[in-house]
């Protein structure tokens, strides 16, 4: 059955067969692929109280793929370091008392060559960052950027206006007024913060992403507002200085609840087209297909039976050369891929990775175990950290 949805404020256009399924509950069954075999290998990095988000990167300069992560019961910071055979693992704390840590990313934020860590606080209202001060992840320098920013949901790092520093963004589900926000690099050390408001009327936004869609060279930002309100995705196009922002919406409709969305070249015809989480009755994993300017989207299926898809990112997982799609479904605890099978996002199989992750976040793709080949990280909000094989 060939949906369209006539509401969409730009000419979006839906392709594919949809099927309907419910969302869990108790008088429901748990979907099928609960009970599939799962394609991957559990390697558990370590248990961590409410983990919320997870970030990849070499933290100590050492080669080697390290984990950092916030916690949301646990109020804390942390980042792990990887022996280099991706299951021996040392816990380093950055942050303890970091009430409500919602989201944490890593940049080199201060331009000197190492890692550095970002993260949010939804409890204190809180974006801080911490200086990596001797590049091996011992020494650890706080500053705050923002300490009034209610509603806080996700945090990232980028470029906005072009002068070579790290800027920070992020945005507040509580306060319009703050709905997309980000906070200028002022002097490029760890002081000097100015924040810019980018959207004031997004109501119930809880994730940004940063990417260029319309290949003028600058930075843009993705946006998704999952409110009864308000279910949009939209972009806003930088002029390249970061004070002024064109906002273009990609879906605007009650019928198309999209929760969360990245950027990714999922038809391979080098632009960024943007991946999400569809919640119409629970189900949906789609794609938006980008005509190369941002200016209008089509809409294609990836799965109309993945119940309650919560977060979705992008990375050739199967080495064919194309963008694949990882996800989780936070209510049935699952983690999976899928394969995009003709390299175009029109042919996609579905990989279940794990069925009893409980309450997973953010997939993200890495090397974890150095054998040059990309595995997939989570957190879990049930309280663990981990990464698995997927080809094991």
């Amino acid at each position: 059955m060939l949906l369209f949805y006539a509401a969409l404020s730009l000419a979006v256009s839906w392709a594919g067969a949809v099927e309907i399924v419910g969302g869990p509950s108790g008088e429901k069954p748990p979907p099928d692929y609960t009970t599939a075999e799962p394609e991957g290998v559990r390697h558990t990095v370590d248990d961590f109280a409410g983990a919320t988000w997870l970030a990849a990167a070499d933290v100590n300069g050492d080669g080697w793929l390290d984990i950092v992560a916030s916690g949301w019961t646990a109020a804390e910071v942390a980042w792990w370091e990887n022996d280099g055979t991706g299951d021996g693992w040392e816990k380093h704390s950055l942050a303890t008392g970091f009430d409500g840590a919602i989201s944490a990313a890593a940049a080199d934020v201060d331009n000197d060559g190492r890692t550095d860590i970002i993260a949010a606080a939804k409890m204190t209202e809180t974006v801080a960052w911490w200086r990596n001060a001797n590049g091996d992840g011992t020494d650890w320098t706080r500053v705050d950027v923002a300490t009034d920013v209610p509603g806080l949901f996700s945090v990232s790092a980028a470029d906005l206006n072009c002068d070579g520093r790290t800027d920070i963004l992020a945005q507040s589900t509580d306060d319009p007024a703050q709905a997309v926000i980000w906070w200028k690099n002022a002097d490029g050390s760890e002081n000097e913060w100015a924040e810019h408001v980018v959207e004031d009327d997004l109501p119930g936004c809880r994730f940004t992403a940063s990417a260029d869609l319309d290949r003028d060279g600058d930075t843009d930002i993705l946006a998704v507002a999952f409110h009864q309100k308000a279910r949009k995705v939209v972009w806003y196009e930088n002029d390249g200085s970061g004070d002024a922002w064109a906002k273009h919406v990609i879906v605007d409709s009650p019928e198309f609840k999209c929760f969360h969305a990245a950027p990714a070249d999922v038809d391979g015809d080098g632009d960024l087209d943007v991946v999400a989480t569809n919640l119409i009755k629970g189900s949906h994993v789609v794609w938006f297909e980008n005509d190369g300017a941002g200016a209008d989207w089509e809409a294609h299926l990836i799965d109309g039976a993945f119940v309650s898809p919560y977060i979705v990112s992008s990375a050739d997982l199967d080495g064919d050369g194309d963008s694949d799609v990882i996800g989780t479904s936070n209510s049935w605890n699952t983690v999976a891929w899928w394969e995009n099978g003709d390299g175009a996002g029109s042919v996609w199989v579905r990989h279940v990775v794990d069925v009893s992750f409980e309450k997973a976040r953010n997939p993200v793709a890495g090397d974890y175990d150095a054998d040059g080949e990309p595995e997939i990280g989570c957190a879990a909000f049930g309280g663990t950290v981990a990464w698995w094989g997927i080809a094991e």
